[in-house]
């Protein structure tokens, strides 16, 4: 109403062209109204529309979203319309073989984090001890071979007590205890979560160690080594947030366009190669 006031425009309101739609998100822009309060605008004028039966603007198949696309890039507001992760990229993930060391950690980081809706300090913060293997197995068999995993400081875990999600027995779990296994990553004896839940334990592996394939450095050296000395061992350095967000940038990258069996391992070979030499 204050815009068709303003531009003397009232008859334009309803029914509402897309051109006027487009004039209005333009003026919204331009003041600053977040990319959320504009999609709420839209679905107001598009509820008054079916109230009068009437055709709305955006009626078309995905003219919705891939407008709300534009504006909320414009605004730099993250959207899940945005790179969506899909089922399709999950499944061709877990069927690729023959993935070098970095490929199989951009792998399983993009899809357990997509698996457990992770943020990304949340992957990056995971330890060995927070990795509960047949926690369930007790109360069911079926569950045998399924995976807990142990997230701390959640706003919904206002307790602190940390959310426990669970991954039933399949291809992700096996994958993943192959991925741990394969570089030795330990729980210590010495664990501080049972004292101290909340606080990162100084003592147990990261699941994601930063130090992957250099073995020149003393933490790349550590890597596969699971001996214990007096029963402590150092812990390892974690992946950082934003080699985190790389990771799965990486693993999306290549995950479309490769198929299953070798000719996936040589498409994920050849976009590493080239995400590698790009500036």
């Amino acid at each position: 109403m204050t815009y068709g006031l303003a531009h003397e425009e009232l008859h334009k309101l309803l029914p509402m062209s897309l051109d006027t739609l487009k004039s209005i998100t333009l003026e919204f822009l331009v003041v600053g109204v977040s990319a959320n309060s504009i999609k709420n605008v839209w679905s107001a004028i598009e509820h008054r529309h079916r109230l009068a039966e009437l055709p709305f603007p955006l009626a078309q198949q995905r003219s919705f979203q891939r407008l709300f696309k534009a504006v909320a890039a414009i605004k730099g507001t993250p959207s899940r319309l945005l790179f969506p992760i899909g089922t399709h990229h999950v499944q061709r993930l877990l069927q690729l073989i023959g993935l070098s060391a970095l490929q199989k950690r951009a792998a399983v980081v993009a899809v357990l984090g997509t698996t457990l809706c992770c943020r990304v300090s949340e992957l990056a913060n995971l330890q060995m001890c927070d990795l509960l293997w047949d926690l369930d197995a007790a109360y069911h068999p079926e569950l045998r071979g399924g995976l807990a995993v142990r997230i701390y400081k959640r706003k919904q875990d206002t307790g602190r007590f940390g959310l426990y999600q669970r991954l039933p027995p399949g291809l992700l779990v096996i994958r993943l205890r192959n991925f741990v296994s394969e570089l030795g990553l330990v729980k210590s004896p010495r664990c501080s979560k049972t004292t101290a839940p909340g606080a990162r334990c100084r003592v147990c592996d990261p699941v994601f160690p930063r130090a992957l394939v250099n073995r020149n450095t003393a933490e790349g050296r550590k890597l596969g080594d699971s001996r214990m000395t007096e029963g402590t061992r150092q812990a390892l350095l974690p992946m950082s947030r934003q080699q985190m967000s790389g990771a799965v940038k990486v693993a999306i990258e290549y995950a479309p366009a490769s198929t299953l069996g070798t000719t996936a391992a040589r498409a994920c070979g050849g976009a590493a190669s080239q995400q590698r030499s790009r500036p």
